[in-house]
């Protein structure tokens, strides 16, 4: 579930935004996110994410379009996983979750 973040195009004049992420058995991860419209219909886009590189495990990326991807970092994890903080090393957007 998303907490709070910078704001991001994609969730403009959206409430109750929240994520759900899903493992695979490839090992990626289905990504969806949901929002509620102003008329109460509900606003849903999926995606799939995956980690390009082995050695960094908490860089991933992210298509919700094909072709275009984009980067999905663990910036912070709570020791008791209980949050994490993601985002983008420009800092375009960033969510707590």
């Amino acid at each position: 579930m998303r907490l709070q973040g910078l704001p991001h195009s994609v969730e403009k004049n959206l409430d109750c935004i929240t994520a759900t992420y899903t493992i695979r058995p490839d090992g990626r991860v289905t990504v969806e996110n949901r929002g509620v419209k102003a008329d109460g219909s509900v606003s849903r886009v999926r995606g799939v994410a995956w980690v390009p590189n082995n050695e960094e495990p908490a860089k991933l990326k992210v298509r919700f379009f094909w072709p275009f991807a984009g980067k999905y970092w663990v910036i912070y994890l709570d020791q008791d996983y209980r949050y994490d903080l993601v985002g983008e090393p420009k800092r375009k957007y960033s969510w707590i979750l």
